[in-house]
């Protein structure tokens, strides 16, 4: 894996990340599907270029985070993240801590815009 990448701060402003979209179930996971209200739903994760860091923040659950290689991506739009499955991406959203289990990662990136790029 590459060197570690850029450390971000809990500050809510858009950022740009890069990487591979991945498809997975919570059953695939490995936190598995204890509880998950529907153990074969596909999430959507970026496995990024180079693993983030998250310095802690002033709230509880916005935790320092090392050497995050994967993060959760979900939209509020409704478009199909699954569509960019396999491809790597640029994608420019809001870095957050996960505080909910369909996240799955540590963190998750509120996606605002995606794009495939060439590998």
């Amino acid at each position: 894996m590459d060197a570690i990448g850029a450390c971000y701060d809990y500050n809510y402003v858009q950022i740009q990340l890069q990487g591979e979209v991945l498809l997975k179930a919570p059953a695939d996971l490995p936190k598995g599907a204890v509880n998950h209200r529907n153990p074969k739903e596909k999430h959507t994760f970026l496995k990024l270029d180079q693993p983030i860091c998250m310095t802690a923040g002033k709230n509880s659950y916005e935790s320092a985070e090392e050497n995050q290689a994967e993060i959760t991506l979900y939209t509020l739009k409704g478009t199909g993240l699954g569509q960019y499955a396999g491809k790597r991406v640029s994608v420019n959203g809001v870095l957050m801590h996960s505080f909910v289990s369909d996240a799955h990662t540590p963190l998750q990136l509120s996606v605002k815009d995606i794009t495939a790029v060439s590998k």
